[in-house]
């Protein structure tokens, strides 16, 4: 339940967090939370056992995690467009407690911006300088995972 540093560790231990987190949810009676770490724990098995290249590792427990975050906003926008607000509740409470599990975004986003400015990057076409000074800074695989995705975003925003 509560937030790493910046990375969740080996697969392993990201299993036995969650495993645990599971026991004290259901310790606690919170249906809501437990619905969501079930969910979370189905997709991490099935990645396991049938998605593509079937080994579990830091890099793709992110991807998984990223893509079920994401998979939430959509849905929670078109639920707020759509006027429904009460399902939009649902979705931003699945991305809070997914969001749980992943590194920290502010700081890798910190991270980001500041290689792009120490690599001298003009566009994403530079990618290969700044992922060469977030090496120096030693992120995990699962944060490097998530700088990639929000590599975008950051020369979209860029002044």
């Amino acid at each position: 339940m509560q937030k790493r540093d910046l990375s969740f560790g080996t697969p392993d231990e990201f299993q036995k967090r969650l495993n645990d987190d599971i026991v004290s949810t259901t310790k606690s009676q919170q249906k809501d939370r437990l619905s969501v770490l079930r969910k979370v724990k189905t997709q991490v098995q099935y990645q396991q056992k049938e998605g593509p290249g079937a080994e579990l590792t830091e890099e793709s427990i992110a991807k998984l995690l990223l893509k079920m975050s994401q998979n939430s906003k959509d849905t929670e926008k078109i639920m707020t467009t759509n006027g429904r607000e009460d399902l939009a509740e649902k979705e931003r409470y699945i991305m809070q407690v997914v969001g749980e599990y992943l590194p920290e975004l502010p700081t890798i986003r910190e991270k980001l911006v500041q290689a792009v400015a120490e690599s001298g990057a003009q566009s994403q076409r530079d990618a290969k300088k700044i992922f060469a000074v977030l090496e120096k800074a030693q992120l995990s695989k699962a944060e490097v995972t998530i700088a990639k995705s929000l590599l975008k975003d950051v020369f979209e925003t860029k002044p």
